[in-house]
């Protein structure tokens, strides 16, 4: 188990850079492998998936931030002398409460996956019974994945990180490379792929729930299974239900476009959109390991009073994330149709994709430096300001979603995702950092932001300017220069980051 006395031995740097190569490797995997289920499983079948993967986003409501102030609750508990004391009859509680809601989720699929199968799927390949047994599946995989949220939350508030991306390796890998193979040397057919989906979830969820309890301090407490401890949830309801309420009105603005697409468009297109939401989704996914690595030590900071260096270890966080997704969301924005191209083969899919990938892009990258304020709020134990933001943006934002996408579809969609991250990101970071952090966010955009950025916006008009990828080449080709553009942009911008430029000019000083 993580000891005191390897607490201290616990390094951001370590579980950033473990985080970081769990998650490019997932999407590496997600990748590389995705175009071969549009080959095996052909475009309508291909839907099937990328529907479930909206549903599985919408019924993330069911978690109410429980499992999120779970892995508070034990970040905060390790900067406490005798944090863990009463931390056992607190997991039981949310054990039980993850329990009921997986069934509810199970039994809630069931009752719908008819009426999803005949009325709101548009098919014209795959029958209605086929649609609505995956649909079943489907609550079945996504129950266990949810109720093994709790766990790797607590994971992560122990900041057991390497570990976790060990077993993300292994779970991604059959998750994926699994699948591929079935696909190709057992069977195409998309029952067989979301049963064998359905085992690897089970499988994940007993590795996880495994290794929660192995890093749990011990206790001689006595604790029977139906034990919820009512008094020790009313101390945590206020935070709990802040995020409850702000994650709702995320999935809300961040999937509601998604859903009615998926009832909007064919499920072949809605196939190919599926593949623009994966990549954009990527860009998102490339903070995670950050964050997961940077929040537990800023909470924990914040727990021991030390607001000095939190604040340090935030604007730290701030810039590798900012070099990381806003590098690669231009990089994709500027070459859509060449990434598109490299995943499917079929030009159709970037005629009709490269634009909508272009805003849903720098949209998400822009999202990402939004998001840093809630970070801090988390750390801090208070989301009341969030709570107003995201109230706002959904009284504006839902009819909006609404309009332009039946109006306009997925391309309309992206260009809204675009405006609303801008401003969201303009307007309310201001806000946050001047109540929490007076006299901060001025010196934190001049010094440490706006510089990134537009050096970042400079050398990719540069970049495209200079280097021209034709499309009459081949798709081998293509795929080469796109990703040896994409890493060597990423790394010159990498340059902009603080603490790497410092540790570039010590090694030189070391050298010269």
């Amino acid at each position: 188990m993580i000891s005191e006395k390897n607490e201290k031995k616990i390094s951001i740097k370590l579980n950033t850079i473990t985080n970081y190569i769990g998650q490019c490797y997932t999407l590496a995997v997600a990748v590389i492998i995705t175009p071969f289920y549009l080959q095996y499983l052909g475009a309508e079948a291909y839907g099937v998936v990328g529907f479930f993967i909206v549903m599985q986003n919408w019924l993330n409501l069911l978690d109410m931030g429980l499992s999120t102030t779970l892995g508070r609750q034990v970040a905060y508990a390790r900067g406490q002398i005798n944090g863990f004391s009463k931390f056992h009859h607190l997991l039981r509680s949310f054990e039980l409460l993850f329990l009921a809601l997986t069934i509810c989720i199970v039994v809630g699929v069931y009752c719908s996956s008819n009426w999803l199968g005949h009325s709101w799927i548009k098919s014209t390949v795959l029958n209605s019974e086929t649609i609505s047994y995956c649909i079943n599946i489907m609550g079945l995989i996504i129950g266990l994945r949810f109720y093994s949220t709790i766990y790797r939350s607590g994971i992560n508030g122990f900041e057991d990180q390497i570990w976790i991306n060990k077993a993300n390796v292994l779970v991604n890998s059959l998750k994926y490379i699994g699948s591929f193979l079935i696909l190709a040397y057992v069977s195409n057919n998309i029952r067989h792929f979301f049963e064998y989906q359905l085992a690897i979830g089970i499988l994940e969820a007993a590795f996880l729930r495994r290794r929660f309890y192995y890093n749990l301090p011990s206790s001689d407490i006595l604790m029977t299974w139906f034990n919820i401890d009512w008094s020790q949830f009313l101390q945590i309801v206020p935070f709990t239900l802040s995020i409850t309420y702000t994650s709702a009105i995320l999935i809300i603005i961040t999937q509601f476009d998604k859903l009615l697409l998926s009832g909007f468009l064919s499920l072949k297109e809605f196939g190919y959109f599926s593949l623009i939401t994966l990549v954009t989704g990527a860009i998102i996914s490339l903070s995670t390991p950050v964050f997961l690595a940077f929040l537990p030590r800023m909470t924990m900071l914040v727990a021991k009073r030390n607001f000095e260096e939190m604040i340090a270890v935030y604007v730290n966080m701030t810039q590798i994330i900012t070099w990381i997704t806003f590098s690669s969301a231009i990089v994709i924005g500027i070459y859509s149709q060449e990434i598109l191209y490299s995943l499917t083969g079929d030009k159709q899919v970037y005629v009709w994709g490269q634009e909508i990938l272009f805003w849903y892009a720098l949209g998400s990258g822009i999202y990402v430096l939004g998001t840093f304020q809630y970070y801090l709020q988390n750390a801090f134990g208070t989301l009341r300001l969030y709570v107003i933001g995201s109230t706002i943006s959904l009284v504006v934002l839902a009819p909006l979603i609404y309009f332009v996408t039946m109006k306009f579809g997925a391309l309309g969609a992206g260009q809204l995702w675009f405006i609303f991250s801008l401003i969201w990101f303009l307007a309310w970071t201001l806000l946050v950092h001047s109540k929490l952090v007076p006299g901060f966010h001025l010196k934190w955009m001049a010094k440490d932001l706006v510089p990134m950025l537009f050096s970042i916006v400079v050398l990719s008009y540069l970049m495209k300017k200079m280097i021209y990828i034709d499309m009459s080449e081949s798709r081998m080709i293509i795929i080469s220069k796109t990703a040896i553009i994409g890493i060597g942009f990423l790394t010159i911008t990498s340059i902009c980051v603080r603490s790497i430029r410092n540790k570039v000019f010590e090694k030189l000083r070391v050298i010269f």
